[in-house]
């Protein structure tokens, strides 16, 4: 392995630093590669996680708008400035709950 300068050695060295490389850049590219894989899910499971949300708060508001939007509106509609609003009553259904009448 040795001759009188030396230069087996040093290219032997070099070799195996260049193998050694490889082999780092190898478990390099694999720890990268897992770790674009875990983003990955994580992402799609944040985005799920989101539209399930979305969702929610779209419920929460449709359950409150039927919780503050009256069933039955009473309109009184006078034909005749003078005249007491009670001749012309009218009723409007709003919502679900069937117009009592």
């Amino acid at each position: 392995m040795y001759d009188a300068d030396g230069n087996s050695f040093w290219t032997a060295v070099a070799a195996l630093a260049g193998i050694g490389q490889v082999v780092v850049l190898i478990v390099t590219a694999r720890f990268v590669f897992r770790y674009l894989q875990e983003t990955e899910r994580m992402r799609k499971a944040t985005e799920k996680q989101v539209e399930k949300s979305q969702s929610l708060v779209a419920l929460g508001h449709r359950q409150m708008e039927a919780q503050i939007k009256p069933a039955v509106v009473a309109r009184v509609e006078a034909r005749r400035f003078w005249a007491p609003a009670i001749n012309s009553f009218t009723e409007h259904n709003k919502g679900d709950i069937g117009a009592v009448g």
